[in-house]
């Protein structure tokens, strides 16, 4: 079973470049972001513009069957978040939480996590971290980091891992989200 909590913060401290500082209120410790690895907040230009929409996505290798995953995230302003080509969960507004259970959306193999993230106005970033727990008991984890690629076109099937991403970039890291 997949579990999506986007636990989402109140007000970043912004600035025209991104974010300068962690969230004024930051997510529950709960929501996984506290245990390391620890995700980065990033977006796809280094000044976000209002009406800025960038794709994101990170492909990795799960070694078994899974037992539990949940995904945490955080977006300024708006992202819809898809686990191997199928939507799991949209967050509009960052000052609130949602939770939304998505059934078996990882497997066994090679698996992309890809995030549409849409910026209204000001400034930006997004931070997502997804905690899996195998059947055999390992923990793997995926952060937003510059690992991730993005673009901001959006393209046939970028949500798939079948999508050949060679011309996507990294992203612009505004640094780590800090524990309270």
């Amino acid at each position: 079973m997949v579990a999506l909590a986007f636990l989402v913060s109140g007000a970043m401290k912004l600035s025209a470049d991104g974010p300068i500082s962690t969230p004024a209120t930051r997510p529950d410790t709960s929501s996984g972001f506290a245990s390391d690895p620890v995700p980065e907040w990033i977006w796809g230009s280094a000044r976000p513009k209002p009406g800025e929409i960038f794709f994101f996505r990170r492909t990795f290798v799960l070694d078994g069957p899974i037992q539990h995953a949940r995904l945490a995230g955080a977006c300024d302003n708006r992202m819809v978040v898809y686990l191997n080509g199928r939507r799991v969960g949209e967050i509009e507004n960052y000052d609130k939480a949602a939770t939304i259970e998505t059934g078996g959306q990882l497997h066994a193999g090679q698996n992309v996590m890809a995030v549409k993230a849409e910026n209204f106005d000001g400034s930006a970033a997004l931070l997502v971290k997804l905690n899996v727990l195998l059947a055999n008991g390992q923990n793997f984890s995926v952060v937003t980091d510059r690992t991730w690629l993005s673009s901001g076109a959006q393209v046939e099937d970028w949500q798939t891992t079948e999508f050949r991403d060679d011309d996507w970039v990294q992203p612009v890291s505004f640094g780590f989200w800090e524990k309270p």
